[in-house]
């Protein structure tokens, strides 16, 4: 039996962490979404076989997306039908896509630069990113120039309020900060609102735009439908 309250630390041998450590170490590029995917999902089974831990880990496919967002739909005459493999669907309700990155091992890898600017210009209906550098949170909005994030740091907390347009300004902040992207740490999430079928529709083009580009679909691509 362990004894806890002695063990310092935890290395997951096989955490995509170490694996992208030990392919700088060794000179191979190791984030391939496709190889990353595939080895989940061998640990996966391997996990549940043992049958002490489920471990699920895979691709969102559009299907999966449709059956979050949208129910099959017989009414023709409503408006807000998306159709997909010849299926009519009908949008059911909002809400807001997270896509979590890892570009790096500590810090973002210079060769991703050139996509941080592309999660403004390229995805319709964005909400901006969360990250920071080292041991700080930001969350950016926009950037300035090709290489100038701007980022928001309210870190202010109080009470809830439930008259909220009486103290409306309270819960926004004044400030806007910049940040260079070379200072970016790897990992980051960013957000995309899907209020309608249209919103829908046009998270599936961007998403393609970069699953269909050479340099970028290493690491965004849907899964197999």
């Amino acid at each position: 039996e362990p004894i806890y309250s002695s063990i310092s630390e935890i290395i997951p041998p096989y955490s995509i962490h170490i694996l992208c450590k030990l392919g700088k170490f060794v000179g191979t590029f190791t984030s391939n979404i496709k190889m990353i995917n595939l080895f989940c999902k061998i640990n996966s089974q391997i996990f549940n076989e043992l049958n002490f831990i489920h471990f699920e880990c895979g691709c969102i496919s559009k299907k999966q997306l449709l059956k979050e967002f949208c129910e099959e739909c017989m009414d023709f005459d409503n408006k807000d039908i998306i159709c997909y493999n010849g299926v009519d669907y009908q949008f059911k309700k909002p809400g807001i896509i997270f896509i979590s990155l890892r570009l790096g091992l500590y810090d973002l890898d210079p060769m991703y630069y050139d996509f941080i600017p592309l999660i403004f210009s390229k995805f319709r209906n964005n909400f901006g990113f969360v990250g920071g550098k080292k041991d700080r949170a930001y969350y950016f909005i926009g950037i300035q120039g090709d290489n100038k994030l701007i980022l928001v740091d309210p870190h202010l907390n109080q009470q809830m309020n439930n008259d909220f347009e009486k103290d409306y300004d309270s819960y926004n902040t004044q400030d806007l900060y910049l940040l260079d992207i070379n200072e970016l740490s790897s990992s980051f999430s960013f957000a995309i609102g899907i209020f309608n079928s249209t919103h829908f529709s046009q998270f599936i083009e961007d998403f393609n735009w970069f699953a269909q580009n050479d340099k970028y679909n290493q690491f965004l691509y849907f899964g197999k439908d």
